[in-house]
């Protein structure tokens, strides 16, 4: 009886030390789209959409859906309440960010436009992103505000 027990805890233990875990749901994502790489703490899933002159898609995880548009005709958003959004505007790595944050995100959308400056000032058409989202918790905008602020330009 005693190496039946002995024998059955170390084949339980066995068990479990040999079981992996598929669950990659809390592993950090990087997505890049164009120039840019946007950086998730979780798992985040990059689907492609059809568009007709740019390069559009979705982003989901985490219970949020992000739509992007990476192509020549995306602008950033003029003329915003600004009792309904804060708008940031300044200049990364030589591109232009226009962060635009929803002060009550579940009913106002909230997103980020960027472009490279000097194609911005030299060719008649360029590529820019927009990526957006909206109906977000506070939390949920949080979480988009920091990755929208953690954004990574490649040349």
């Amino acid at each position: 009886m005693k190496h039946l027990k002995r024998f059955s805890l170390i084949a339980v233990l066995f068990l479990l030390l040999s079981c992996s875990s598929d669950d990659t749901s809390n592993q950090p994502t990087s997505i890049t789209i164009g120039n840019y790489i946007l950086h998730f703490e979780s798992k985040f899933v990059l689907e492609e959409l059809a568009g007709t002159d740019s390069y559009v898609g979705s982003i989901t995880g985490s219970g949020i859906t992000l739509y992007f548009d990476y192509g020549y005709y995306t602008v950033p958003l003029t003329n915003l309440p600004s009792d309904t959004y804060v708008v940031t505007e300044d200049e990364l790595n030589g591109h232009y960010r226009q962060i635009v944050q929803a002060i009550h995100p579940e009913t106002n959308p909230t997103q980020i436009h960027l472009y490279n400056i000097s194609e911005a000032g030299t060719l008649p058409l360029y590529n820019s992103l927009t990526v957006y989202t909206n109906n977000l918790s506070a939390a949920q905008q949080a979480l988009v505000m920091e990755v929208f602020n953690t954004i990574e330009i490649t040349e």
